[in-house]
């Protein structure tokens, strides 16, 4: 618009105009990779602050305009469009085939993607040619028609072809505008591809000129860049014996036309291996045709730097640095020279340049711009490092074998006696040097049976995969655990031929889910350091806004005091955070905040994610079941549950039906039967014969299911699965107004981000005071003793914080984030409808200092006469204490035992298992836990009252509950500390899960006075509370008749 500052910078400078109308190409082109369409994209359409060099930004999007409406069962006929008001020269960036129809028109051709490929060009046109204000003055809406649309058109073309523009851009525009749209770019990511080829040019011919018979500038390139052109197959001799000329050629080619810019960075953010702080220093980048080159100055070696060459040291593939097209400072790359430089010995030159070689200095200054770190830094950094420790947990368990049989179906390794580790001054080693320093390695027949016994326990058996080194590939045989013939060998067995073994390598557990996870951690990593640093200031400070809702949501059956937690939810912008105790109703409130938002804005797209697919299915299955009672024809909604195949087992009950397989069979199946009403044949007749025709012949499956992806109103996907390819855009745009995430006080926060790039709101409901993060106090150790050692500093170029603990405990610490400007963006729920009083008050006093109220409807009897001590209290600690030693812990070879409270809980069974009866479908009538694996097994294969699943581990049951739960506690020795005494049972988290899953009855069986000794930890107000009136505390070996059994 004129008197815009920005319109002023893009009439006086050429090369910004061509800038940002590139930056709307790649917005146009994310949309088009989102098979939707803009389908209005006029001036009127982009927006940008009141700044000279202010970024543009496109508005008005309109989404996938026929297709999802009509999913969603809209109709087109609904929508009223007025376009009276616009003038001329906004009318034009229309093509015809949008405008006519619109006006009343007969249509001549059908929208697609060539109809925002014409308004990109008409907008590009005007802007570099400088059009003035009223040059399509002949047009308007009330006397539109085609040939006056085309002779306004033809004036733009008449500037383009007398503006001083480069002449593949003159082409390209001309191309864009072509009036028939057979004739144009078939999308935007083509027209993407097309100006990205001349962008280079473009800024070269834009700016100053400049002489073109100057000298070269020198550029240095290293073998690392050989092997990559020789990889990608641009040039012919092996770098191990080169033609030089070949390789100089192959880049100067790529360099022409290329322009430069500044990395801030340098080449930190696209490498997931930071093998030292050298990444940093690339911070010079050209942009060729092809590949993005990392440069610094040339060192001579001395501490001077010669600023007359600069040398390539990382070289990734032109598409992988598109933002840094977009960087504030960008120049035209001058001619160059490309020389090979080997580092001590160059066979072609010297480290010394020619004397009369230009500078480099003047172009690097004028890209060049401060370093200022923003809010994702800290969280990268401590992400990264995250990740590396995990990594090394892993690699912890890969070792290096001999094979000692000779009999290709006999499978025998025996662990090296030199483990060849990697070396610590890389990444690898020091993050696997920092993991053994703090928890050395098993001998590889333990640590290998530990992995099959934890596998066989989960139900999912872990394969074992070799490779012939660190950084070799892995080999195409899967190997099974067989037995462990002694504490260093392992036997294992193969459906394929086993001399493919090789007679020494490395033998490790199938990582491959786990490397594809921490790929997706990255990549959100990447995304939040490149293009959301919003997201990184909303988790590092929390600042909240609130945002008035014109028309509230109604929240019909709502309590007052959850419509308006639900209302805050939705005035709260962008992050709300909710911790939820047990049995307080997270995942009610979660099921109508969805609720709210799609009757709000029945067009917003939600992504709801989890740590577990049966929190997620179980999420799904009352946001479906609430959605149902106010869904009207006009107003469906689609619902998604998104999983791969490897994990579609674990989609059950109401949660199958939603899988897009299963919806997509259903709509071709409704499309094979259609018939047309006869009357009168419609658009929809016509789109519904053709769709009919393809699905008959099986080919419209992958299309619905994208198509269902893109339009679905609610996506459910666990963390982990909503970085794939199924879910996310295809070019990391931000597709979903909301992200809310169930679990979210267990996940690290690299696995929140996975799903929170991909929005621009986020709800996390938790419960920090629950199961935190799987191995988080061993990350927690691992952090502490890097700190205090660095030993991880040099090889990452980053000297680990301890301030990064806060990320690690990233829903505590938003849990107490302070207010801003009078807004809270947290709220803790304290009314709990689960657990009996009895059980509650243990919960409350032990856990939540007190704070949880119960609601009257809790106080539900479990209706059980026998034995006695059950009749007058829903809480009982069936204590051993008195059984003296014979209740003692047991170390077994599947891990810790104590078979006095297997046959206690047998004893009790054997009271209460008829007794028991079902109250709710959806709840089992009764579960037993223990912390303990090995407690578990033995209580499965020893206790027969109960059904084996329905004995679990205390980390399987977060987010159940069962009517009656059994809890065999295990510990009791006559060790005084507390590692030795309690281990992880001195974690507050894990009794907490433990002790509310219980609706009716809970009943504990343990010593009393072993964990009364620990009285600095939660156990003291746990024994406190048991003490305070005498039913909740009974001796086991009277009560049940426990003397002297063993």
């Amino acid at each position: 618009m004129p008197g815009h500052p920005l319109h002023e910078s893009l009439v006086a400078r050429r090369s910004l105009a061509f800038q940002r109308w590139f930056s709307l190409v790649e917005a146009v082109m994310l949309i088009h990779d989102e098979s939707m369409m803009h389908r209005s994209l006029t001036p009127l359409a982009t927006c940008a602050l009141l700044l000279p060099d202010a970024p543009v930004l496109v508005d008005g999007f309109q989404m996938s305009a026929f297709v999802s409406t009509w999913l969603r069962g809209a109709r087109e006929e609904d929508t009223v469009l007025h376009l009276a008001d616009l003038d001329g020269d906004h009318l034009a960036c229309m093509p015809p085939e949008r405008v006519g129809p619109l006006l009343g028109q007969r249509r001549r051709f059908i929208e697609s993607f060539r109809t925002d490929v014409f308004s990109l060009g008409v907008i590009g046109a005007s802007w570099l040619t400088r059009a003035p204000v009223g040059w399509a003055r002949g047009l308007d809406a009330r006397t539109y028609t085609e040939s006056r649309h085309r002779e306004a058109v033809s004036v733009l073309r008449d500037l383009l072809a007398r503006a001083a523009l480069p002449r593949p851009l003159k082409s390209l525009l001309e191309n864009m505008m072509a009036f028939e749209p057979g004739s144009r770019i078939p999308s935007g990511r083509m027209a993407y591809d097309e100006a990205a080829k001349l962008y280079g040019l473009a800024f070269r011919e834009l700016e100053a000129p400049t002489d073109s018979g100057a000298s070269a500038h020198k550029v240095h390139y290293l073998k690392e860049t050989m092997d990559r052109l020789y990889e990608d197959q641009r040039t012919r001799t092996h770098p191990s014996a080169p033609d030089y000329i070949e390789y100089d050629e192959a880049i100067e080619r790529d360099l022409e036309d290329a322009t430069m810019t500044w990395s801030t960075t340098g080449f930190d953010p696209w490498t997931p291996k930071q093998k030292d702080g050298k990444t940093r220093l690339a911070r010079i980048v050209l942009l060729g045709r092809e590949y993005a080159y990392f440069c610094q100055f040339l060192d001579q070696g001395i501490g001077v730097v010669d600023k007359r060459a600069i040398v390539i040291k990382y070289v990734i593939h032109i598409h992988r640095a598109r933002t840094l097209r977009l960087q504030p400072k960008v120049r035209a790359v001058p001619r160059v020279q490309a020389k090979f430089l080997e580092a001590g010995r160059a066979p072609r030159m010297t480290r010394a340049v020619q004397s009369g070689a230009p500078s480099w200095d003047d172009l690097v200054s004028s890209i060049e711009f401060a370093d200022v770190q923003g809010p994702a830094a800290p969280l990268v950094r401590a992400g990264t490092w995250l990740l590396g420790a995990q990594r090394a947990r892993e690699a912890a368990q890969e070792y290096r074998y001999n094979r000692l049989d000779s009999q290709p179906e006999a499978i025998l390794l025996r662990e090296h006696t030199d483990p060849d580790l990697p070396p610590p001054d890389t990444e690898e080693g020091a993050f696997l040097a920092l993991h053994l320093g703090v928890r050395p390695r098993q001998p590889m027949g333990r640590c290998f049976e530990s992995e099959w016994r934890d596998g066989n326990d989960t139900g999912d058996v872990p394969k074992f995969l070799l490779r012939t080194g660190w950084h070799g590939r892995d080999e195409k045989i899967r190997l099974a655990f067989s037995e462990r013939p002694d504490d260093h060998t392992v036997r294992f067995e193969s459906r394929q031929d086993g001399a493919l073994v090789p007679s020494v390598g490395y033998v490790r557990p199938d990582d491959g889910a786990s490397r594809v996870v921490q790929g997706r951690q990255r990549a959100a990593l990447r995304d939040l350091e490149q293009k959301h640093h919003h997201l990184a200031a909303q988790i590092t400070n929390p600042t909240a806004l609130e945002l008035k809702l014109d028309s509230p949501p109604s929240c019909p059956g709502l309590e007052d005091g959850t419509r308006t937690l639900v209302q805050r939810i939705l005035e709260t912008w962008p992050l709300f955070v909710l911790q939820g105790p047990p049995g307080t109703g997270k995942t009610f409130v979660a099921q109508h905040t969805v609720e709210a938002v799609l009757s709000t804005d029945p067009f917003a797209r939600l992504l709801v994610s989890a740590q577990s697919h049966h929190a997620l299915n179980n999420l799904l299955e009352g946001i479906v079941g609430q959605a149902q009672t106010s869904v009207t024809p006009h107003n469906q909604r689609i619902f998604l549950r998104i999983a791969s195949k490897q994990t579609q087992s674990k989609v059950v009950g109401v949660a199958e039906q939603y899988l897009p397989e299963k919806i997509v069979s259903r709509i071709v199946s409704d499309l094979q039967k259609y018939r047309p009403d006869g009357r009168k044949k419609t658009a929809l007749d016509a789109l519904a014969h053709d769709w009919k025709r393809l699905a008959v012949q099986n080919l419209l499956q992958a299309d619905l299911e994208q198509r269902l992806v893109r339009s679905a109103s609610v996506v459910f996907v666990t963390c982990s699965g909503a970085g794939s390819q199924a879910v996310r855009s295809t070019r990391g745009a931000m597709t979903y107004d909301w992200v809310i995430i169930e679990e979210a006080g267990r996940g690290w926060f690299t696995e929140l981000l996975v799903p929170m790039v991909q929005g621009t709101r986020w709800l996390l409901i938790g419960d920090h005071a629950q199961l935190p993060a799987f191995q988080a106090r061993e990350i927690e150790t691992l952090l502490d003793k890097d700190v205090e050692s660095g030993i991880t500093a040099v090889a990452t170029g980053a000297a680990p914080d301890a301030s990064w603990r806060k990320f690690f405990r990233h829903f505590e610490s938003l849990m107490s984030a302070p207010e801003h400007r009078g807004v809270s963006a947290h709220e803790t729920l304290t009314t709990q409808r689960r657990m009996h009083p009895d059980i509650a008050g243990l919960v409350s006093s032990g856990y939540y200092g007190d704070l949880l109220e119960t609601h009257p409807e809790a106080r539900r009897s479990h209706e059980l006469r026998n034995p006695g001590f059950l009749q007058r209290t829903a809480l009982v600690w069936l204590d051993t204490t008195s059984l003296r030693l014979e209740a003692s812990e047991r170390g077994e070879r599947d891990g810790l035992t104590n078979l006095v409270e297997v046959n206690a809980v047998r004893r009790l069974l054997s009271h209460i298992a008829s007794q028991l009866r079902e109250h709710n479908p959806a709840i089992p009538p009764i579960v037993l836990l223990s912390p303990y694996r090995g407690q578990v097994k033995l209580l499965r294969e020893r206790v027969q009252e109960v059904p084996a699943e329905a004995v679990h581990t205390v980390d399987s049951v977060q987010g159940r509950q069962a009517e009656v739960v059994i809890v065999s506690l295990v510990r009791n020795n006559a060790e005084s500390g507390e590692r030795e005494g309690i281990g992880f049972l001195a974690e507050p988290e894990r009794a907490n899960v433990m002790f509310s899953r219980a609706r009716r009855l809970l009943v504990i069986v343990g010593s009393l006075s072993h964990f009364e000794r620990f009285s600095e930890t939660h156990w003291c107000k746990v024994s406190a509370y048991i003490r305070s009136e005498p039913r909740f505390l009974v001796d086991a070996a009277k009560a049940l008749d426990l003397q002297g059994r063993r």
